[in-house]
């Protein structure tokens, strides 16, 4: 199956446009789908009231945001604070516990490249409801970002043409407080041009939530463990792996009993998984053997590969395989094991 990709270039305004105008419906049934996850706590009249509160946080952010997330509203036809709330998505929706994701230095791969990818885990509800697609977004001749998104969405992870790459992992949320929403940070991470501008994108937020970023370029990766009141920064010169639990200085305040025991055993396995993987293979790791890791089911249903279960209704929506050198992204958009990769450039004609 070949990714659902869409092109879109000019101000920051006119790709937000073309984005809203290519995925109105998509937009348009994300958006039903949110209210009916808030709808529990709020009315959408109140959902949206609550939303208002995050607009100056973002605005002062990143102007840049601000006018692509209008130009989305504008063409999707749709309100402004709608696709601000699709954006809240980390903060507002159920915490999903699922993803796993790695990076992996150039010392350890098997042409001296670095590698870094993650799986997309989410119900599968959600899987339908949000509409996943990849994006090109060209900002000139010499410059692009690539992108997973959710329809309405500016970006969920993906990496840019000066070889930034960002992937991540939801995390217990100790603490949410109205700020930057984590998928606003994700797209203001995108935007650097390099590691270190990357890393401040994160430091400066008035950050709303909890999460785990991998953020790599051509040569380094840096995995950032942050809440709203703190950050806490792992480097190495081999390898890192995410799950869904935290391992910095935060890692007392867990309680892994927060999801259940089964769903709390799953991060500590996919974690250890995955680290055994990039162990085991040093020296030898290639696209090939990263799409392997992916394919792994041990401890299924709450493995690596998700497939939906009675007990466990997750899936793997989508996972790929990054070569921030090569300005590359392989991608599969379903359980690893059960579809092919397919190669995106980020500065394709296609």
């Amino acid at each position: 199956m070949r990714p659902n990709i869409l092109t879109v270039s000019g101000t920051p305004y006119e790709r937000g446009l073309a984005h809203g105008r290519a995925k109105k419906e998509e937009i348009a049934s994300y958006i039903n789908h949110f209210y009916t996850l808030v709808e529990k706590n709020r009315t959408p009249g109140e959902a949206l009231q609550h939303v208002r509160k995050y607009i100056p946080y973002v605005e002062d952010y990143s102007p840049t945001l601000q006018e692509e997330i209008k130009g989305i509203a504008e063409g999707a036809g749709c309100k402004y604070e709608e696709i601000i709330m699709l954006h809240l998505h980390e903060e507002i929706g159920d915490f999903s516990p699922h993803c796993t994701s790695f990076a992996v230095t150039a010392n350890g791969s098997k042409d001296n490249q670095v590698y870094t990818g993650q799986t997309w885990d989410i119900p599968v509800d959600l899987c339908r409801d949000a509409h996943p697609f990849i994006m090109r977004s060209i900002i000139d001749e010499q410059e692009a970002i690539l992108s997973f998104n959710y329809a309405g969405v500016v970006a969920g992870a993906g990496l840019n043409s000066h070889g930034i790459s960002l992937n991540w992992n939801t995390l217990p949320r100790l603490k949410l407080q109205v700020g930057v929403p984590t998928y606003i940070i994700i797209s203001e991470v995108l935007r650097q041009k390099t590691i270190g501008r990357a890393l401040e994108a994160v430091f400066r937020a008035r950050r709303a939530g909890c999460f785990k970023f991998m953020i790599s370029d051509r040569d380094e990766i840096y995995s950032i463990e942050a809440t709203p009141d703190d950050v806490d920064i792992f480097y190495s010169h081999r390898f890192l792996a995410h799950a869904n639990h935290y391992e910095g200085r935060h890692k007392d305040r867990q309680d892994l009993g927060w999801v259940g025991s089964r769903r709390a055993a799953s991060t500590i396995i996919r974690h250890n998984r995955m680290n055994r993987f990039m162990e085991e293979n040093w020296g030898a790791i290639d696209r090939e053997k990263c799409i392997g890791f992916f394919r792994d089911h041990v401890n299924y249903p709450f493995s690596i590969c998700r497939h939906p279960v009675r007990e466990a209704n997750h899936i793997t929506c989508a996972a790929w395989v990054v070569l921030p050198g090569q300005g590359e992204m392989w991608y599969a958009p379903g359980p690893p094991c059960d579809h092919e990769f397919t190669r995106v450039g980020i500065l394709d004609q296609s």
